[in-house]
Formats: C-alpha cells, structure tokens, sequence
C-alpha cells in the first residue's frame, strides 16, 4: 500500500474519495495500465487510508508519508504521534522533550496494535482531558 501511494504522489496523481468510489486528478503521461489497475486491486483500503487521513487533518493533525505516521502538537514541546505497523494496525503514544533536545524525556504510550480509529478516538480524548486542565 505504502508503495502504492508513494507512487501517485511523485506521479502527481491525486485520489479522490466520494463514498465508495475513488476520482482520480492526474495528466494523462503520468499514468498507466499496471498504475490504474494497482489502484482497482487496492481501492477498499485506499479509500480507508484516505478517509483516515482526512479524518486526522479534519482534527489538526499532521500527515505524514500519506499516512504511516501522524502527528498533534499539543503544548510546546508535546506531541502526541500515531504510527503505522506493517499489519496496517497502528501504535500510539505521547511524548514531551525538553528545549533542545533529540530525545524525548518522558513517553507515554496510547495504545499498541490497535485500529487507527480507537488510537484517534484515544488521543483525542487526552486532547480534550488536557485542554480543559490547561484553561483552568
């Protein structure tokens, strides 16, 4: 999948998913029989990484290589990131660095080996749980 999608992005080509179906925005060079036929092959879980990804820039989060990791700053320094597994599954966790450093110096992991909807779900509820503590 991965593969699939780095593709279409130096290719230019753009997918667009309506309900189930995907539009495709390309120029006609940039484009191909065994291209358009990966596309048809992988389209149920083209159109679920895509709504995914959507979802995650709809709540202001960072997408990164079409959706193997995401990322949501949520206090200088504090990030919360979702990754990608092989399995299509994905890790979550919270991390804090202090100025200047590489490394982080507290980690606190979400969720492991879960679906991409219930780490979503988890990290925006420590979202909330911590913009509610900061206003106060």
């Amino acid at each position: 999948m991965q593969e699939l999608l780095q593709e279409l992005f130096h290719r230019d080509i753009q997918l667009v998913v309506n309900d189930q179906n995907i539009k495709m925005i390309y120029q006609k060079e940039n484009i191909n029989t065994q291209l358009k036929n990966n596309i048809k092959d992988q389209k149920k879980e083209l159109i679920k990484r895509l709504k995914e990804n959507e979802t995650a820039l709809e709540h202001n989060w960072i997408v990164h290589s079409q959706g193997e990791l995401y990322e949501y700053r949520y206090g200088f320094a504090s990030y919360i990131f979702i990754e990608r597994l092989p399995n299509d599954k994905v890790t979550a966790w919270r991390a804090n660095y202090r100025k200047d450093e590489m490394k982080p110096y507290k980690v606190k992991i979400i969720g492991k080996n879960i679906e991409f909807e219930t780490a979503m779900e988890e990290a925006s509820g420590f979202i909330k749980w911590f913009q509610k503590r900061s206003s106060r």
